[in-house]
């Protein structure tokens, strides 16, 4: 009779890897002396050991020898995306108001009367998400090469190409935000108006593919259900995409929404096009904003989402190599340009400044990022997942057409004395710490966890928000739309003032069809 012996889930998942790799069942019951069937098990829980994986996300979870999930999958991710939340606030979080927290949240989701967050309860928590007892995630370098191995399987085993695999994340962007020096005397601002209130906050979710040929409409998160600037604009034609939450930030539903009616159907459309495979995988971080993994996979099965290392998502995130950031120089870089280029003092131009203009300075900073600097992104953020090529493993540098520190300077020259180039880029990147989710409050908990329960399809509705929002507070009159007599009137000077100036053929060629358009 066989001693018994208990495997890790590191053993099991090598067990696996061996028969995958065309080692009968048999040899490899001989090699680790167990019984057949043991090894028949295992192969049939490979999707829950990496599951649990996925879920644990810290390298004690390969020495574990049972995979065991939360028995209330629903409190576990409601008091995760509450600590979560917390913590990046900086919000002290000891154990003790874990386990309160942990308690008000059974009550408000109906769970056991008889519920105790106890100390092992706790510490089980603690385990299964990587918290250490400051109450900060570890940064677990082993949590980073085990995802990096699992997605690479995911890759082979699934056959995705370079153009099917996808990232997304939000980030905040105060738009008509300043050097952080005097601006109130150096706009000529008085002091009650205060220089915060011209930091309009909004949140941007950005979205590429790996080959970096795909970049995804970016969709802006704003306050306003019906912006004044949006009347009588038709907002397909804008470089983004806009919607509302009542803080200006991500929540589930507006995520589960841009999911289901944004991106999987033009991944499909896209992949169409280059005659692919119409499946695809995206990469996103855990945040209190994003539904679980089963409510973000299409009815096929053929385009769903994994999530990055709930402890490492910022070096293997691609977005976060680099791009968002590189975004942000170029959007400052062409906001300080287009304050060069106005005729109207600082303060005024920032007054007028609204989210339609703002999404004309942000869809050129985001047009002019290279597929090459994409693609460079992904492979220093997730390299030994792919088949690296020499090229691609040099460090990614900003790849823009303008002088980003230049044409700062230029404007800081013009308004503000004596900013170094340290300010010019504390600028550039002062909104990164800026909150992206919508923060979770207890009343919020039991229409979360209800809004869960459903696993969304494509064709299904979004659930509005029912708290109300304010309108954008543009003071100015709605004006309306010209009529196409007014409009082919003035594309007509325009065409005959073009005409003289010495400028590319092709744009009088352009300029002409929009008159004739208008016609």
């Amino acid at each position: 009779k066989r001693k018994r012996k208990a495997f890790t889930i590191k053993d099991k998942m090598f067990a696996i890897d061996l028969i995958k790799n065309g080692e009968s069942q048999a040899n490899v019951a001989r090699y680790l002396n167990v019984a057949e069937s043991t090894v028949r098990g295992w192969l049939k829980n490979e999707g829950k050991l990496i599951s649990f994986l996925h879920e644990v996300n810290t390298s004690d979870g390969l020495t574990r020898k049972k995979a065991r999930s939360a028995k209330d999958s629903d409190l576990d991710f409601s008091l995760y995306a509450w600590f979560m939340q917390e913590r990046q606030l900086g919000m002290p979080i000891s154990g003790p108001i874990l386990r309160a927290q942990a308690e008000r949240f059974n009550r408000q989701l109906g769970g056991p009367s008889n519920f105790k967050a106890s100390q092992g309860w706790l510490h089980r928590f603690q385990k299964r998400h990587g918290i250490s007892i400051s109450g900060r995630i570890t940064n677990d370098r082993a949590a980073v090469e085990l995802f990096q191995s699992e997605l690479k399987k995911v890759i082979e085993e699934v056959g995705y190409t370079d153009e099917q695999i996808y990232n997304c994340d939000e980030t905040g962007l105060c738009f008509k935000l300043l050097p952080d020096r005097s601006m109130a005397v150096n706009l000529g601002l008085h002091k009650g108006e205060g220089f915060k209130k011209l930091k309009d906050r909004v949140t941007v979710l950005f979205c590429i593919n790996k080959k970096g040929n795909h970049k995804l409409k970016p969709l802006c998160v704003g306050k306003s259900e019906k912006p004044r600037c949006f009347h009588h604009v038709n907002m397909n034609n804008l470089p983004f995409a806009y919607t509302h939450s009542k803080n200006a930030c991500m929540t589930p539903a507006i995520f589960e929404e841009w999911f289901y009616q944004e991106f999987v159907p033009e991944v499909r459309h896209f992949l169409r096009n280059r005659n692919l495979e119409e499946k695809a995988m995206l990469l996103l971080d855990h945040c209190p904003a994003h539904p679980p993994a089963e409510n973000l996979v299409t009815r096929d099965g053929r385009i769903r989402v994994l999530f990055l290392p709930k402890n490492a998502a910022s070096e293997v995130q691609p977005l976060d190599q680099g791009i968002i950031s590189t975004f942000k120089m170029n959007f400052r870089c062409e906001l300080a340009q287009a304050m060069l280029n106005s005729e109207k003092s600082v303060a005024e131009f920032l007054r007028e400044l609204n989210l339609k203009e703002m999404f004309y300075l942000g869809g050129h900073a985001w047009g002019v990022i290279t597929s090459i600097f994409i693609e460079k992104t992904w492979m220093k953020a997730l390299g030994p997942s792919f088949h690296m090529e020499e090229e691609s493993i040099s460090e990614p540098h900003n790849v823009v057409e303008c002088e980003e520190e230049g044409d700062l300077r230029g404007f800081a020259a013009a308004e503000i004395n004596d900013l170094s180039d340290d300010d010019i880029k504390k600028w550039a990147l002062a909104d990164d710490s800026c909150p992206t989710a919508e923060l979770l409050v207890d009343e919020d908990m039991e229409n979360r966890t209800s809004a869960a329960d459903g696993i969304k399809t494509e064709d299904s509705n979004h659930a509005q928000d029912v708290e109300q929002v304010a309108v954008y507070d543009e003071s100015d009159d709605i004006e309306p739309p010209p009529s196409a007599f007014e409009a082919y009137r003035s594309l007509e000077l325009g065409l005959r003032w073009l005409e003289t100036q010495d400028i590319e053929p092709v744009k009088v060629l352009q300029l002409r069809s929009i008159v004739d358009f208008a016609r």
